[in-house]
C-alpha cells in the first residue's frame, strides 16, 4: 500500500473547502424563514483492498512519465439536494457548517441540513474518496550564460499533480412532506432488516 503523504497547508485548505461547501456549480436552495431541519445519520465502510485497488489505477498521465508520491484520505462526504424544474439541482444548506472532516476506512456520523417546508424529493449521496498525488517527468528550457553568449539547454524536471478517486458511493431518494420548523431524523443508509427488499451495494 502506498503510504499516506501529508499535503501542504494550502492543499489542506482546498480539500476542506471541497468537503464542506455545496457541490461545485450547484446553487443553494432557498429555505425561507422557518426551514425544516433534517438530521441524516449514516454508517458505512470500505475494505482496505478497495483503497489498494483505487491507488493502483492508472494515473491520468502516461505511466512512463509519471510516478505516485502519496495520498490523503479516505474522506467521507454527504451531499443533500433537491431538484427544481427550472433551476435544476439545489444543494441544501448545512445546519452544522463546522462538522469537521470525516476520515478513515469507516464512518459513523450525522449531518444536519436545512430544507424548505412542503413536499419535496430529497436526494442524498454518501461518498468515500481519496486524494492521490503524483509527479510528471518533464523537460524545460534553461538559459545558461557561456563565454560565447547565452545558451538554451533542456534540463529534466518534474511537476506535481493530484486527483480525487471515489472508492464507493451510495445514493438514496426520499419523498418528504415537511412542516415549518419541523425537525426529523433519517437513517437512509442502514441495511434493511432480514427478508426486506433493498439494494445496499455501493454505486459505481
Amino acid at each position: 500500500m502506498i503510504k499516506s503523504t501529508p499535503t501542504t497547508r494550502g492543499a489542506w485548505l482546498v480539500l476542506a473547502l471541497f468537503l464542506v461547501l455545496p457541490a461545485c456549480g450547484w446553487r443553494t436552495a432557498k429555505v425561507g424563514p422557518h426551514p425544516a431541519v433534517i438530521t441524516v445519520h449514516f454508517q458505512a465502510g470500505v475494505a482496505p483492498q478497495d483503497l489498494d485497488a483505487a491507488l493502483a489505477r492508472p494515473l491520468e498521465m502516461s505511466v512512463f512519465n509519471s510516478w505516485p508520491t502519496g495520498y490523503n484520505g479516505p474522506y467521507w462526504t454527504l451531499q443533500a439536494w433537491i431538484v427544481d424544474p427550472k433551476q435544476g439541482r439545489l444543494a441544501l444548506p448545512r445546519a452544522d457548517k463546522h462538522g469537521g472532516l470525516l476520515a478513515g476506512l469507516s464512518v459513523d456520523a450525522s449531518r444536519r441540513f436545512l430544507a424548505p417546508p412542503g413536499e419535496l424529493k430529497l436526494h442524498l449521496r454518501l461518498a468515500c474518496t481519496v486524494e492521490r498525488f503524483w509527479r510528471e517527468r518533464v523537460e524545460r528550457w534553461v538559459v545558461v550564460p557561456t563565454r560565447h553568449g547565452d545558451r538554451a539547454i533542456l534540463v529534466p524536471d518534474s511537476v506535481p499533480h493530484s486527483s480525487r478517486v471515489t472508492l464507493a458511493s451510495w445514493v438514496r431518494e426520499l419523498r418528504l412532506d415537511l412542516a415549518p420548523d419541523q425537525a426529523i431524523e433519517l437513517r437512509p443508509f442502514e441495511p434493511p432488516a432480514a427478508g426486506q427488499p433493498g439494494d445496499w451495494r455501493p454505486a459505481p
